[in-house]
């Protein structure tokens, strides 16, 4: 399958990709310093109505043992994980003045299905929990970025720093491509809905 028909058969159907909680990359060429390839190839895919669920969606890349492709774990369990963190609210982000924009579009989003009004209201603040932590885990990877580049600055490009902001770069990556098929995701939705 061609990787523009892959694609567009993900977009069409809703799918959404699993981010594996311990590394970014599932396959390496097994180099090291600059010549050093790292790939996220391998993914999970779900409905996106899963996500809705009590339910936790975990995938993990396993030690790698004599391939160049990561073993990736997949884990479905009900309700939060052991030994998660609970959501909290933090007063510091009343001073983001995008916040309460995004917020407010996150509310707005139409929640799929025949449901009543609480249960719309509990899908609505799980969704904006999980929009949250991903608004949180973006500005920390910039916030990182841009620490970084300062070091690069002053001390100039080394293994380390090299490695640290190609990992980096392929979590903001990551992130921005995950916003990007909500966007579309949302474009559809309202199409669907409302026609040309």
């Amino acid at each position: 399958m061609a990787q523009k028909d892959f694609k567009d058969f993900v977009d069409k159907n809703h799918l959404l990709d699993i981010v594996h909680k311990n590394v970014t990359f599932t396959w390496m060429n097994r180099h090291i310093g600059f010549t050093e390839i790292v790939e996220r190839l391998d993914q999970f895919l779900v409905v996106g109505v899963w996500l809705a669920q009590n339910l936790t969606l975990e995938s993990t890349i396993l030690p790698l043992i004599g391939s160049d492709h990561f073993p990736i774990c997949f884990t479905v369990s009900l309700g939060h994980s052991e030994g998660g963190h609970h959501f909290r609210f933090e007063s510091m982000w009343l001073r983001v003045p995008d916040l309460h924009d995004l917020i407010a579009e996150w509310w707005n989003e139409p929640v799929l299905g025949n449901n009543s009004r609480l249960l719309k209201i509990n899908k609505k603040l799980k969704y904006i929990k999980i929009k949250i932590k991903e608004w949180i885990l973006k500005l920390r990877v910039v916030e990182e970025l841009e620490d970084l580049s300062n070091s690069i600055i002053k001390s100039g490009m080394n293994e380390v720093l090299f490695q640290r902001e190609n990992s980096l770069k392929s979590k903001l990556n990551e992130i921005l491509w995950h916003e990007e098929i909500d966007r579309r995701q949302k474009a559809k939705e309202i199409w669907l809905k409302d026609g040309d």
